[in-house]
């Protein structure tokens, strides 16, 4: 009779319930008896299902892309992370972009350049590009304020790593941007 009692009350509690929902009581349900038999453990055990709320199964892929900086479009996602870190007055009265540091996760500093697109107030990119980083002369550079595209790889890398998004510049004053790299 218990056991009747507990399968019929697990099947109430799962007949509602989404597949996260039920990969929680599983989760829970497993740690529980883990820790009544073996005490209290350390780490969680999970079990994960291969089927979302919806019960078509999830597939995993990799997807690549080709990112060409040169070119005035955008990627099909963002890529790393564009900062404004600070924004001070400008003693010539000038918009101006300066780069803090570009740095990739696993790596700390490292060089990078790329292309600023500036983006139209319909959202499309200008097709004029204006070079960014790279070299010093290129890592402090006036340009108009507004919203821009930018598209940045690193240099001097073992590996082509990337950051696009788009940001806003405020007039009038030095805005310094730090750029992290995927």
């Amino acid at each position: 009779m218990k056991k009747f009692t507990a399968v019929s009350a697990l099947l109430f509690l799962m007949s509602g319930c989404a597949s996260n929902d039920i990969e929680t009581v599983v989760n829970d349900g497993i740690n529980g008896a883990i820790n009544g038999v073996f005490g209290s453990s350390q780490k969680a055990i999970t079990a994960k299902t291969n089927l979302p709320s919806s019960g078509t199964e999830k597939s995993y892929s990799v997807n690549s892309e080709r990112i060409n900086i040169l070119a005035a479009e955008k990627t099909s996602r963002d890529y790393g992370a564009i900062k404004v870190v600070k924004q001070g007055k400008n003693p010539k009265g000038q918009t101006r972009l300066a780069m803090d540091y570009c740095a990739h996760p696993g790596v700390g500093k490292v060089a990078c350049g790329g292309y600023l697109y500036q983006v139209s107030p319909d959202g499309w990119l200008v097709s004029k590009s204006i070079s960014f980083g790279s070299a010093d002369y290129h890592n402090e550079i006036v340009i108009p304020a507004g919203s821009y595209y930018m598209k940045v790889s690193s240099n001097g890398m073992g590996k082509e790593s990337y950051t696009t998004g788009v940001f806003t510049i405020s007039p009038y004053k030095t805005s310094y941007v730090q750029l992290e790299l995927e």
